[in-house]
């Protein structure tokens, strides 16, 4: 079983990269470029049930901008759909930033 515990994906929110966080305190940080030096802190809430990754990314508690949810390929990769506040899916992979 992956501890996604402070690991790191990359992934997409429509089509900004997006490098996700998965706090240990289930919250969701994330950064726009591998190369920004801190992350935007508490942007959303995850949660890894077996292979199954959900999380939701939002701007403030009140206006979430997307959810996802997903199944661990392996330890580099999740596969899943994202679904953003207009109704649109789109199919997603995060791939692992973890050395």
């Amino acid at each position: 079983m992956l501890d996604l515990n402070g690991t790191t994906w990359q992934g997409k929110y429509l089509t900004s990269n997006r490098i996700f966080t998965f706090e240990p305190d289930g919250t969701l940080s994330y950064k726009s470029s591998p190369l920004t030096k801190s992350s935007i802190k508490n942007r959303g809430h995850w949660k890894f049930d077996g292979e199954t990754l959900s999380f939701e990314h939002f701007l403030t508690p009140k206006n979430k901008i997307m959810e996802f949810r997903g199944k661990v390929q392996d330890g580099n990769a999740i596969v899943g759909e994202s679904i953003t506040k207009t109704g649109g899916k789109t199919t997603q992979t995060l791939i692992s930033t973890n050395p």
